[in-house]
């Protein structure tokens, strides 16, 4: 668990200081920029795409089929985004938003585990609250097709990324802790599923069972 959660924080750091690059790209040379990222997302797309069609052949029949239709809408999407780089902009916030969502929620469960432990963890619940906000304008916002709209998902990215940063190295310092709260939740997990007596109740019920055979046996005779 500990390992996990080190592990969590530490990539949620370095997608953080990306996220601060990548947003002073959009706000400061906004067009160029998603231009940029779009060119680069269709060839990922590409590349999946046929890297997936020339492993789909050694791959079992009962996944052939699945691999090859995967591969070929990866291809089909890289070229589209080629075709079509306005595509992006309307991806990028959504799949930004969700993730925001997503790993600030997870920073807030972490934060808040803090709050019987630590007195400082009311920053880090402030910090991961403030990345779901993020997420949440992605979504919501409507983002059209001008320069201005971009610099605003630059800007919202920034908010983001120094507000995970920080949250993440916050939570950081109270790694151990976290650890063994979450190791404590899953010991009562477990504890709760075999409740004290339950094998006892399993045998008391086998024994009747076969007392009853028994009895059923004796009439028969």
């Amino acid at each position: 668990m500990l390992k996990m959660i080190k592990n969590f924080l530490n990539i949620s750091m370095a997608t953080s200081l990306a996220f601060v690059v990548l947003g002073l790209c959009f706000v400061i040379a906004p067009g160029a920029s998603f231009d940029v990222v779009s060119r680069i997302i269709a060839v990922v797309f590409i590349a999946f795409g046929v890297f997936g069609l020339f492993s789909a052949f050694s791959s079992s029949m009962l996944t052939f089929s699945l691999s090859v239709s995967v591969a070929v809408l990866a291809v089909i999407g890289g070229i589209a985004i080629f075709a079509n780089p306005g595509i992006v902009k309307t991806m990028v916030p959504v799949a930004l938003g969700i993730y925001f969502i997503v790993s600030g929620l997870i920073k807030v469960r972490y934060s808040y585990a803090l709050k019987n432990t630590s007195e400082q963890w009311k920053m880090p619940f402030v910090a991961a609250v403030l990345s779901v906000v993020c997420g949440i304008i992605m979504l919501s916002a409507p983002f059209a097709f001008a320069d201005a709209m971009v610099v605003v998902i630059g800007v919202v990215m920034i908010v983001y990324a120094l507000s995970d940063f920080a949250n993440a190295m916050l939570l950081r310092r109270d790694v151990d802790t976290l650890s063994n709260f979450f190791e404590e939740q899953k010991k009562w997990a477990k504890g709760m599923r075999k409740k004290p007596g339950a094998k006892k109740d399993v045998k008391k019920i086998q024994e009747a069972e076969v007392v009853e055979k028994d009895e059923k046996g004796k009439k028969e005779k």
